[in-house]
């Protein structure tokens, strides 16, 4: 038997477990006035949330405005083709681009660790398939 029972004139809620009854305080609620001239509740973790993200005063009361929906903006204009050339030009100048003797080191380090892996997965291959031949053989 499992159920919520809000005391109306206590200010607290009990809740039945199988017999036993836990009671938990309510928590107090503020109100937040909204875009529309609306009030919403508010709980403590809510109103502090609030508060840390600069939505609140100390009051709970609403320091600032929400964001109003940005405008239809204009179309902006297409890149030409040679301004994006210049444009990828002048970044690619920022690349810190390796030296010759790290690419050469790079692409050892490529080819011998495909070199390595190839060799392990063709071992294993070979060891599994001589087992299985072995094993249906009987």
């Amino acid at each position: 038997m499992s159920g919520v029972s809000a005391g109306s004139r206590s200010g607290t809620r009990q809740t039945h477990l199988t017999g036993a009854v836990r009671v938990a305080p309510m928590h107090s609620n503020t109100a937040l006035d909204t875009r529309e001239g609306r009030s919403m509740a508010l709980n403590r973790e809510q109103k502090r949330l609030l508060q840390r993200q600069g939505e609140l005063d100390a009051d709970g009361q609403p320091i600032r405005q929400r964001r109003q929906p940005p405008a239809q903006r204009q179309r902006e204009e297409r890149t030409k083709p040679a301004q994006f050339a210049r444009e990828v030009r002048s970044e690619l100048r920022k690349v810190a681009w390796p030296t010759r003797s790290d690419t050469i080191n790079y692409a050892i380090v490529v080819i011998l660790t495909l070199v390595v892996m190839t060799t392990f997965v063709a071992a294993l291959d070979w060891v599994f398939s001589t087992f299985v031949l072995k094993l249906f053989e009987t």
